[in-house]
């Protein structure tokens, strides 16, 4: 039987991130992040694509709309959000 370490439960994630809560040191265009549902709402759980950074946090834009079609773009603080990885595709 073997024994798991914080190493494989927590592997250390590209780019400075902090490997338990996912916070960064910095943040790319293109990076998917997920808005914090206690910070909002209508938007809480959301995922955002990153196009923006900003000395306070990031803009981006989310695909909340289904039925309407489009974006919503959206602004938050980085304590309000948690990284989640790559967008394999920036929609302009």
């Amino acid at each position: 039987m073997s024994v798991l370490n914080d190493d494989d439960l927590f592997p250390t994630p590209p780019m400075g991130r902090h490997p338990v809560t996912a916070m960064l040191t910095e943040y790319a265009v293109g990076d998917v992040v997920q808005i914090d549902p206690a910070h909002d709402a209508m938007f809480g759980g959301a995922f955002l694509v990153v196009t923006e950074l900003k000395s306070w946090g990031v803009m981006g834009y989310c695909h909340p709309l289904a039925e309407a079609g489009g974006q919503a773009y959206y602004r938050v603080a980085f304590e309000h959000i948690a990284y989640v990885g790559k967008a394999t595709w920036v929609v302009p």
